[in-house]
């Protein structure tokens, strides 16, 4: 493994002895070239305490988030509340890549399954009650349920940073429970975010995810995403950090969203100002293969 390429769950990198989280653009790659931060905007810095697990030990550290000034272009409030969500899984996750060395990984540092077997189930209860009470979006109970459901997938997305977790979780149907609560919590936007987050995890690199996303009609929740939130930026960045994702692990999805009536015209109808970071170049490398 390459020493100097790694995948982070949300854009985690080290800087000397503490930990700077930086707000997740859209799931990419982080090209860490060593322990100095990047060149960056200027952005609106946010201070907190953050728990750090590791498997060996837990220990509190002073953190920073950064919101980069581009994210916040909608002046949206869930925009910090989601990038609030994505650290605090992060750093609540077992499952901690700061710890990662060349080595093989540690027994210890594989031996959620049954863990994650667990989140997929609580999942599972949560969109069945929502299913069988039929709350409006606007009840007190329909929301609760979406903020439980949002830190789990977070968690899922942490976890599917590893290939062989992201192999568990496809045998745990982890896509088809994530298509599931896109549809059941179809109007909150930050489930909307966070199974786009997810789903983009599970299918990198994984054709076997990428077909199960297709097959579980997911692709169709996905642009529904955009549909009910054309403003959000969080909503839009993931859809592209997404697809762009999807559309390289299969060909498959390729066919599906090009036949799809309305897949491009949604896509080029997203602001580029809504698109952090990568998203613009994701969305049009999207646009390019589904032409």
């Amino acid at each position: 493994m390459d020493d100097s390429r790694h995948t982070y769950p949300p854009a985690l990198r080290r800087k000397s002895s503490c930990h700077e989280l930086v707000a997740p653009p859209s799931s990419i790659q982080v090209v860490v070239k060593s322990s100095s931060v990047m060149n960056r905007r200027p952005s609106a810095t946010l201070s907190r305490t953050t728990r750090s697990l590791s498997p060996s030990n837990v220990s509190e550290s002073e953190s920073t988030v950064d919101l980069p000034s581009r994210s916040l272009t909608s002046a949206n409030k869930s925009d910090s509340s989601f990038v609030d969500m994505c650290n605090k899984a992060c750093a609540q996750s077992s499952y901690d890549p700061r710890g990662t060395t060349n080595a093989t990984f540690k027994f210890i540092q594989r031996s959620g399954k049954e863990s994650l077997k667990e989140s997929i189930d609580q999942i599972k209860n949560i969109i069945n009650q929502q299913n069988e009470a039929e709350d409006l979006p606007c009840s007190p109970e329909y929301k609760r349920r979406a903020n439980l459901i949002c830190p789990t997938m977070l968690a899922l997305h942490c976890y599917a940073q590893d290939e062989y977790y992201r192999i568990i979780l496809g045998d745990c149907e982890a896509i088809q429970v994530t298509v599931d609560a896109m549809n059941a919590f179809s109007t909150n936007e930050l489930v909307q975010a966070s199974a786009n987050l997810c789903i983009g995890s599970l299918c990198t690199k994984s054709l076997r995810n990428g077909l199960k996303l297709v097959e579980s009609g997911g692709l169709t929740s996905i642009i529904d995403s955009v549909k009910k939130f054309p403003a959000s930026s969080n909503v839009c960045s993931m859809v592209a950090s997404c697809l762009v994702k999807v559309t390289e692990v299969t060909d498959l999805a390729v066919s599906f969203l090009n036949k799809m009536n309305d897949a491009q015209y949604v896509l080029e109808s997203i602001p580029e100002s809504l698109l952090t970071f990568e998203s613009p170049q994701n969305r049009d490398t999207v646009l390019e293969r589904i032409r």
